[in-house]
């Protein structure tokens, strides 16, 4: 014991960093608002992890429909049914593609297709904003004005990117024209706020008492710098005080979260034209509503931040600016291929009111998927050392020591965040019954990690042993192969077949 302080001293130095003193304090786990169960059985219901994969499907494989519903290069092993007829093959000079007739189209089944008889209780959506930006895109194509005396830079951002398809400046081998359908179906053009963002909201029948809601947000759009941006804005912030005393992720002074990841949650939320608050408030959900929150990569972490917000707003805030305060909404989020939302604090605190018994924050990843790896995580000594009662002179000297790799990291994290609250537009809902921060408390805690009760399913790693240079990098994060893997391990009761 008496090299503990050494060891620990050489701990910082071999990992090149350190932190401040955390100590989380004891906070109680919350009691449940509604009374029963929320899906029937707690955890991971393996029905519902297949069935809510499809809407991240639709969502994230976006482009790829569109691209082989328009004569792209598809590449052949997408399809899904070995049953089906080959088209032919070329070679484009970076891999074998299939180019597809629009007959061929609709009789061949592809990996990154939806399933919609396994989502049909669901019905159409209630709300897409894809298709609300899409419609108002045109309306301002059409007048010259920004619809709703909106900001006139993301209709203007869209505008030239849509004009650059349209000319063929972006490589494309069929022509593209403006329409409503046209936007709402390209992932770069038909998404809000500074990140490009994208969520749809379904509701279905419960005959057992008020209907099931469910979000469902997009994940990163690989054709938007902006969407990719957020994924590496990953410096923490505080996550118990986000640009207002009335908007928190967590309980505890210690919990910080990935910058980019809590910004993008929040424009997702708040945003008037096309937030998720808004539109829960013009359905008017019912008290004691089943609310489902999903989401795959990007998007999965910021659904545990929705997940943590609407938490809070439930039930920690003095005011209740957002109208949502006491209001007993049954939250379960599924986060498919979650990269880590924030640090350990605050996934301690996130677990505090969802883990089991009750088990609504089910995270689902893929052993071989890199993008759960990252942010990379780095623990300081002081971190790790935090729960034992070192109160002597040379510990206190040590963690001084240790304390200066810390305040770099803050200060870096100071210098860039102010840059990304500034990058933002467009009103935000019930803006003026909430606070504004003068400035966003910042962190210095690297030390990432998962959030949720992970369940995880497993890539083929001879995929990974046999690649080829021109091989999806990305093969083991897509949503459609979670679907596979998820059919073939988890074995759910319905929605599986050999093309899935």
């Amino acid at each position: 014991m008496r090299h503990l302080p050494a060891l620990a001293l050489v701990m910082g130095v071999l990992s090149g960093c350190a932190g401040s003193n955390l100590h989380l304090g004891r906070l109680a786990p919350y009691a449940p608002l509604a009374t029963g169960d929320l899906s029937g059985e707690h955890g991971p219901v393996r029905d519902e992890a297949r069935q809510f994969i499809e809407f991240a499907v639709e969502l994230d494989s976006q482009d790829e429909r569109w691209n082989a519903a328009h004569g792209g290069c598809v590449a052949p092993e997408r399809i899904s049914d070995p049953t089906s007829p080959r088209p032919p093959t070329r070679n484009d000079g970076s891999a074998l593609c299939v180019l597809l007739t629009p007959e061929q189209r609709r009789s061949i089944p592809f990996e990154f297709d939806v399933r919609q008889d396994i989502v049909k209780d669901w019905g159409a959506p209630l709300y897409d904003s894809r298709r609300w930006v899409a419609e108002d895109v045109m309306s301002y194509l059409q007048t010259g004005k920004p619809p709703h005396n909106l900001p006139e830079v993301l209709y203007e951002k869209i505008r030239k990117r849509g004009e650059a398809r349209r000319k063929g400046t972006k490589a494309a081998p069929y022509g593209w024209e403006w329409s409503v359908d046209n936007v709402a179906a390209q992932a770069d053009i038909n998404g809000f706020g500074p990140y490009d963002g994208a969520w749809v909201l379904h509701r279905r029948v419960n005959p057992q008492g008020p209907p099931d809601y469910l979000i469902a947000l997009r994940g990163t759009v690989m054709g938007s710098l902006a969407s990719m941006y957020q994924d590496v804005i990953l410096h923490p912030v505080a996550a118990k005080t986000f640009l207002s005393p009335d908007i928190r992720f967590a309980r505890s002074d210690q919990a910080e979260v990935h910058s980019g990841f809590a910004h993008g949650a929040f424009h997702i939320l708040f945003d008037e034209r096309y937030g998720v608050l808004a539109e829960l408030a013009r359905q008017k959900v019912e008290d004691g509503a089943r609310l489902f929150i999903v989401g795959h990569s990007q998007g999965a972490a910021m659904a545990t931040l929705v997940h943590a917000f609407l938490e809070h707003a439930m039930r920690t805030p003095s005011s209740d600016p957002f109208l949502i305060k006491g209001r007993d909404w049954r939250l379960k989020s599924y986060a498919y291929a979650q990269p880590k939302p924030g640090n350990a604090a605050f996934a301690a605190d996130f677990a505090g009111y969802t883990q089991p018994p009750r088990g609504t924050a089910v995270v689902i990843n893929n052993d071989l998927d890199p993008v759960t790896q990252v942010p990379l995580t780095v623990q300081s000594p002081n971190e790790a050392l935090q729960g034992i009662p070192l109160t002597n002179v040379r510990y206190t000297l040590m963690k001084g020591v240790l304390g200066v790799a810390s305040l770099l990291r803050e200060a870096h994290a100071g210098i860039n965040e102010p840059l990304t609250d500034s990058y933002s537009y467009g009103p935000l809902y019930r803006e003026d019954h909430w606070t504004r921060l003068e400035q966003q408390p910042v962190g210095s805690s690297w030390n990432f990690t998962p959030a949720g009760q992970m369940t995880y399913v497993y890539g083929d790693q001879t995929t990974v042993e046999g690649a080829r240079p021109t091989d999806d990098l990305f093969l083991q994060h897509h949503a459609w192969y979670y679907r596979k893997l998820i059919c073939a391990q988890l074995q759910p009761k319905t929605g599986c077949s050999k093309a899935h």
